[in-house]
């Protein structure tokens, strides 16, 4: 037989081959990148969902906790840390609003051992916080729960250490509320010196940024209950509740 190209089989794939295993490839990358894509989006949504959701659920709370009733603001923070991921930085944020704002919940209604539980849960996600005022706030709350919790000696130290801090920040306001929290806590050791102390230093405070007449009352008349723990303390927490939506100023 002669021999000719018609007749000889090919040794290797077509160029038809070629090109089909090469739209083959493109297909398949193609199909990758839009499921990643798809992933991607899908991720997306979630994040603006959890992070949509935890915004509303913040924002309620704190109403809550400013109108002096923290009680049902307890159920939605809870929540603000179940839904949330932590690795997320912008929801890692919302994490430690929402966890300072629960300890809050907690002192209030004196539950001070799950206001701790939930300092020690939360501490890793403020490891790597770097705003001075967020953690001055964050030992602010724990100083309290060691207060309420009669760790006196470290409430004490942190409580000071806040106050220093703000005091540096240039934070009149919150150096007054630190104050009234170190005379609670002198109140219940008897620390009457100490006491008078820290509500004089929190009625000049208070006075300088123009608190109004009836609120700086109130802080005098504790001078009178040096000697009624009790009493003194009660009055001190409903002082402290008064200064959670600001305190509220006099008229010009």
């Amino acid at each position: 037989m002669k021999l000719t190209l018609a007749n000889v089989t090919p040794l290797g794939p077509s160029a038809d081959t070629y090109e089909e295993a090469f739209a083959a490839m493109q297909r398949t990358a193609m199909t990758a990148l839009e499921r990643r894509h798809a992933e991607a989006n899908v991720l997306d949504r979630r994040l603006r969902d959890r992070t949509g959701e935890a915004t509303a659920l913040l924002g309620g709370a704190w109403a809550q906790i400013v109108d002096g009733d923290p009680r049902p603001a307890i159920a939605p923070l809870q929540r603000c840390l179940e839904i949330l991921h932590p690795w997320h930085p912008q929801e890692r944020r919302l994490i430690q609003g929402a966890a300072g704002n629960l300890v809050l919940c907690y002192i209030d209604v004196d539950r001070p051992q799950d206001a701790y539980d939930t300092v020690v849960l939360a501490k890793p996600y403020f490891e790597d916080c770097t705003d001075t005022i967020l953690l001055l706030r964050w030992d602010w709350q724990w100083g309290k729960a060691d207060r309420d919790r009669g760790h006196f000696f470290s409430a004490e130290l942190l409580l000071k250490r806040v106050r220093d801090g703000f005091e540096e920040e240039g934070l009149a306001e919150e150096i007054g509320e630190v104050c009234l929290d170190l005379a609670m806590l002198y109140a219940r050791q008897g620390r009457r010196g100490e006491f008078l102390r820290a509500i004089t230093e929190a009625t000049e405070i208070f006075r300088s940024i123009g608190a109004r007449r009836e609120y700086l009352a109130a802080i005098g008349q504790l001078n009178a209950l040096a000697q009624h723990e009790e009493a003194a303390v009660a009055v001190l927490r409903q002082l402290v509740l008064e200064c959670r939506g600001g305190v509220h100023r006099a008229e010009p």
